[in-house]
C-alpha cells in the first residue's frame, strides 16, 4: 500500500508541475506576440534610415567627413552581450553566451564589455576587470528613451577613440522556435549600403550634409541598438514557449507512464487479496 501511495503521491505532483509549465507557455506566447511585433516594426524603422543614408550618401558623392563613420585606431573593442535575465527557456542563454565567448577569444584586439541580464552577468564573472557596465531587469522597463544614455556613452567612448568598433551580441527571431546569433557593429556606423536609394533624385540637404548624416547615425545606431533588445526579447519568450511547450508534453507522458504503473500495481495487489480470500476460505472448508 505504500508503494501505491507514493506512485500516487508523484502523480499528482507532476500533474501541479505540467499545470505550471502549461501557464507558463500561455504567459509567453502572450509575450512573444507582443515582442515579436514590435520586432519586425523596428526592422522597417532600419531599412527607412538605411535609405535615408544612401540617398545622402549618393547626393554627397563622398564628400562628407561624419567622426562616428570615421574609422578609428586603437588595440581595444567594445562589447555589449544581451542575454536573459532568467533560464526556462531552453538554448536561448547558453547559446548567446557561447558565441560572445567565441566571439572574444577569436578578436585580434582586447574586448571590454557591457553585459545586460544575469545571465550574462553570471557567465562573465570571472572577467571583472573586463566589465565596465552591467544591466539586470533591463527589458522589464524598455522603451526608446532608455537606449538615448547608453548610445550616447557608447557615442562618446567611440569618439575619445578608445575603442577600434563597438558591436552588439544578440539573438535574432527567426519563428518561435528558430533564432539567428547576430553580431552588429554599431561604430563606426555601418549601415546596409546594398539598400536602394533613387540616385537620379536630387536632394536639397540642410543645414548642411555632415550634420544629416550625423543625426542620421545617431537615430541609426539608437533604433538597431533597440531593434536588438526587441529581437531578442521575442527570441528568449519565442524559445521560453518552447520549453514549456516540450515540459508539459513530457509531464503528460510521465503521468501517462505512471498511471500503467500504478494500475498494474493495484491490479496485482488485488489479484493477491482475491487469493488469499481463496485459500483461507477453502482452509475452512476443509
Amino acid at each position: 500500500m505504500a508503494q501505491l501511495r507514493d506512485i500516487k503521491d508523484r502523480i499528482n505532483s507532476v500533474k501541479k508541475t505540467r499545470k505550471m509549465t502549461q501557464a507558463m507557455k500561455m504567459v509567453s506566447a502572450a509575450k512573444f506576440k507582443r515582442n515579436s511585433k514590435q520586432a519586425v516594426a523596428s526592422r522597417f524603422i532600419i531599412h527607412e534610415l538605411d535609405y535615408n543614408i544612401n540617398q545622402v550618401c549618393s547626393n554627397a558623392d563622398g564628400l562628407f567627413d561624419v567622426s562616428l563613420m570615421q574609422p578609428v585606431s586603437s588595440d581595444r573593442d567594445l562589447v555589449l552581450v544581451i542575454a536573459g535575465d532568467r533560464g526556462l527557456c531552453g538554448g536561448f542563454n547558453s547559446n548567446i553566451l557561447k558565441y560572445a565567448s567565441h566571439y572574444i577569444n577569436k578578436s585580434e584586439n582586447d574586448c571590454d564589455l557591457i553585459l545586460f541580464g544575469k545571465k550574462a552577468i553570471s557567465h562573465f564573472k570571472d572577467q571583472k576587470d573586463a566589465i565596465i557596465a552591467t544591466y539586470e531587469n533591463f527589458q522589464e522597463s524598455l522603451a526608446i528613451n532608455t537606449i538615448d544614455t547608453i548610445v550616447s556613452e557608447c557615442a562618446n567612448y567611440y569618439l575619445s577613440k578608445q575603442y577600434e568598433r563597438i558591436v552588439v551580441l544578440y539573438n535574432e527571431f527567426k519563428t518561435a522556435v528558430a533564432t539567428n546569433l547576430i553580431s552588429k557593429q554599431l561604430f563606426p556606423v555601418k549601415w546596409d549600403t546594398d539598400d536602394d536609394c533613387d540616385v537620379e533624385k536630387s536632394v536639397i540637404i540642410e543645414p548642411s550634409i555632415d550634420a544629416v548624416l550625423a543625426d542620421l547615425c545617431q537615430s541609426y545606431v539608437k533604433y538597431s541598438l533597440y531593434n536588438a533588445f526587441l529581437e531578442s526579447s521575442a527570441a528568449e519568450q519565442g524559445a521560453r514557449m518552447a520549453a514549456m511547450d516540450a515540459a508539459s508534453s513530457n509531464a503528460g507522458d510521465m503521468i501517462n507512464d505512471l498511471t500503467l504503473i500504478y494500475n498494474r500495481q493495484r491490479q496485482a495487489q488485488i489479484t493477491t487479496e482475491l487469493s488469499e480470500i481463496v485459500a483461507g476460505a477453502e482452509a475452512l472448508v476443509n
